[in-house]
């Protein structure tokens, strides 16, 4: 098996070759320092003269994001938070006794209306608890926009009641494969609204978010070579950012440096180099016999994260600085020999990677000194999870996981807990999470 970094550099080597075509919601049991709140969201009413939309079509997608957020879980029994509205909208009042008799510690109740093709939402909180509301506003986009709203409100509750700033707007990049197809792919930070960015038959191999999180930036065999490429999110422009002969891979975007770092084999070799996201001015770091790959900056620009089975032929992560120099090894731990995907947290603190022990892959968090004693296991179920992101809050990691049969991208809390499957068919994998998203 091989894990995020390797396996594209290895899968890019083999397309090189003359002759060769391309070729459940789970949780875990690992306990969270976060005690969820109980949220009841019973399905939003509608207001006279306008349409329903479907049932549950906010409240199901505002409930999945508040799940996964880690701190709200929802009542044991969805038809209880039904009920018990229907009977409050009947009396005209709300029952907060009755509320939280059955479970809730917060309400979420709200009724939208269509027109002229705007969409608008007046939603309340409530603290059952103290039978006060902590919410109460009204959302308007236009029609199209109603997942948005709904991860818009998500997003509120979550700040409103615990000061941080939640995650539900953010999007997620992956490579999405069907057949021997594999195609640049996005979706919310919850699994919805899947597409496709690339639809030429080309193998996508790895990609990052770049400028302003409206650029991304990818490996791709469209020209029959690993080429660098770009393309605007809304898919309107394609550029080629690097053709050098060989591989052009694993890209990492930093806005600090303004520059992609990447693996590149124009010598015969896989090394780390440097570029402007116009493919200019390249700058190698690297010189080694080894495979170094899958560079990922630190949030300051400072450092450089990489793979590279320079000592021992096996998958090791390498710390060096921005312009090469400093390189030492960061995983020297014993019995955990083959170590790869590096991803940074955004405190540049802790260091999310993949780890083979005991025949298959796991997710593990070490501190950015790479200490032994730092060395925390985040995953340990049948079958390899791999390819680990961090959220740009730093309080969870995307992944890619073959738990359910196939190999399927999940999100869970930093610690461990809370794992929710994001993607069901074909193959999906090298999850990104959107950085610091601006507000939408």
């Amino acid at each position: 098996m091989l894990t995020r970094s390797l396996a594209p550099v290895v899968a890019a080597l083999t397309l090189l070759l003359p002759g060769v075509a391309p070729s459940q919601e789970e949780l875990t049991v690992y306990p969270s320092n976060i005690r969820p709140k109980v949220i009841a969201v019973p399905p939003f009413a509608t207001a006279d003269g306008t349409d329903a939309l479907g049932e549950g079509t906010f409240s199901d997608v505002i409930l999945r994001n508040l799940q996964i957020s880690g701190w709200f879980t929802p009542l044991p029994d969805p038809r209880l938070a039904s009920q018990q509205d229907r009977s409050d909208r009947a009396r005209g009042q709300t029952d907060f006794a009755e509320w939280g008799r059955i479970g809730a510690d917060y309400l979420v109740r709200g009724t939208y209306a269509m027109s002229s093709g705007q969409i608008v939402a007046d939603v309340e909180v409530f603290d059952v608890s103290i039978g006060q509301r902590v919410i109460g506003r009204r959302y308007e986009r236009i029609a199209s926009q109603q997942r948005d709203m709904a991860h818009a409100i998500a997003d509120e509750i979550v700040e409103t009641v615990t000061s941080e700033r939640g995650i539900a707007q953010s999007r997620i990049l992956y490579i999405a494969q069907s057949g021997p197809r594999r195609e640049l792919a996005v979706m919310d930070c919850d699994g919805g609204r899947q597409r496709n960015l690339t639809n030429d038959g080309a193998t996508v191999m790895a990609a990052c978010w770049g400028a302003n999180n409206t650029e991304v930036y990818f490996t791709s065999t469209r020209d029959y070579n690993p080429d660098l490429c770009g393309i605007f999110l809304d898919g309107s422009e394609l550029w080629y950012i690097s053709r050098l002969p060989g591989l052009n891979l694993s890209p990492s975007w930093n806005p600090r440096t303004q520059r992609i770092a990447l693996t590149i084999s124009r010598d015969g070799n896989s090394e780390i180099y440097t570029m402007n996201r116009d493919g200019s001015s390249p700058l190698r770091l690297t010189h080694d016999r080894g495979i170094d790959s899958s560079p990922c900056w630190t949030p300051d620009g400072r450092q450089i994260l990489f793979t590279s089975d320079r000592a021992s032929g096996r998958p090791q992560l390498y710390v060096m600085d921005g312009d090469g120099r400093g390189q030492r090894r960061l995983t020297v731990r014993t019995g955990n020999n083959y170590n790869d995907g590096a991803s940074i947290s955004p405190d540049g603190r802790r260091v999310a990677f993949s780890s083979r022990l005991d025949g298959q892959f796991d997710i593990f968090v070490m501190d950015i000194s790479g200490a032994d004693s730092s060395w925390q296991r985040l995953t340990n179920h049948p079958g390899d999870d791999e390819d680990p992101f961090w959220t740009w809050d730093g309080q969870h990691l995307v992944f890619s996981s073959t738990r359910t049969g196939s190999k399927q991208i999940h999100i869970m809390n930093a610690d461990g807990s809370n794992v929710h499957q994001l993607t069901t068919r074909g193959v999906n994998l090298s999850p990104v999470a959107e950085p610091l998203p601006p507000t939408r």
